[in-house]
């Protein structure tokens, strides 16, 4: 039972420094009363984008509603691209290295229409080494880093909605 005590004890500081120093969890952000009940515009709810950031915000206890329900704050996405450029070319003529760029344009405006967030662009980029003789790995490879590149842009985007 003094084991399980002095555990317990142990972790209960721990936690306690922790919150002392500003240690948070990751994609943990402290939005402001004007973001608790944000719109996006444009609403996609089939944008893998849009799903990723609508499940962070609700993670944050964000109401996410639509325009119709007079939101405090709307989060205006334009923009979204996704480009590959080669940067090596191979010998038989195909890219041996691509440069992956994802990128989005935000804003937010208040009820009123004044901006709570200057219109922002937000870009991640990866480099993708292709292997000719291993194709559907570097399909599988280029998916994955896609994912990772949505999620790196949706926690730029918390985090700049942080500081609005």
């Amino acid at each position: 039972m003094k084991k399980i005590l002095k555990y317990f004890f142990g972790l209960a500081l721990c936690l306690t420094l922790m919150a002392c120093t500003g240690w948070h969890l990751r994609n943990q952000v402290e939005l402001s009363e004007k973001l608790q009940k944000l719109a996006i515009s444009p609403d996609d709810p089939y944008s893998p984008l849009q799903q990723q950031l609508r499940n962070d915000l609700l993670a944050q206890g964000v109401q996410l509603v639509s325009l119709a329900e007079k939101p405090s704050a709307i989060l205006q996405l334009d923009q979204e691209n996704f480009v590959i450029t080669p940067l090596i070319i191979g010998r038989s003529g195909e890219p041996v290295e691509n440069k992956l760029q994802y990128s989005l344009v935000i804003t937010v405006v208040d009820d009123k229409g004044n901006k709570l967030l200057a219109r922002q662009s937000v870009l991640v980029e990866r480099i993708l080494r292709d292997n000719p003789n291993a194709l559907l790995s570097s399909q599988e490879e280029e998916r994955i880093l896609q994912e990772e590149m949505r999620k790196d842009v949706v926690n730029q985007v918390l985090r700049r909605l942080e500081k609005a």
